[in-house]
């Protein structure tokens, strides 16, 4: 029996060094507050987060989730607060290997 892929969402994020909660103190007390309403958030808008990570050294974070909808994660990072001190980039996330399953089918321009 195949696996049912749960759809899943990456956002990349970035921040200027004055905006940073390392060096500035709304933005910390922000972060503090995303980070501790997030379970629940999580839990009401049916999403997982997989991956939170902070690319060293750079003001740049990337979060993976599980998530039935691209706007079930918009809001919650838009719930969290996480939009007032970052910047994201947003991508689908497909596994490499579901891609290579459809390669033939899809058009070439080389």
């Amino acid at each position: 029996m195949e696996s049912v892929f749960v759809p899943q969402y990456a956002l990349i994020g970035t921040h200027p060094p004055d905006v940073c909660p390392m060096s500035n103190k709304a933005s910390r007390e922000m972060a503090k507050k995303a980070y501790a309403q997030l379970p629940s958030l999580c839990k009401k808008l049916n999403v997982k987060v997989l991956l939170d990570l902070h690319l060293d050294p750079n003001h740049m974070a990337f979060m993976l989730f599980e998530a039935p909808t691209a706007e079930a994660v918009r809001d919650l990072v838009t719930m969290a607060g996480f939009v007032y001190y970052l910047d994201f980039n947003f991508h689908l996330v497909t596994p490499i290997s579901d891609i290579l399953k459809n390669v033939d089918e899809m058009p070439t321009i080389f």
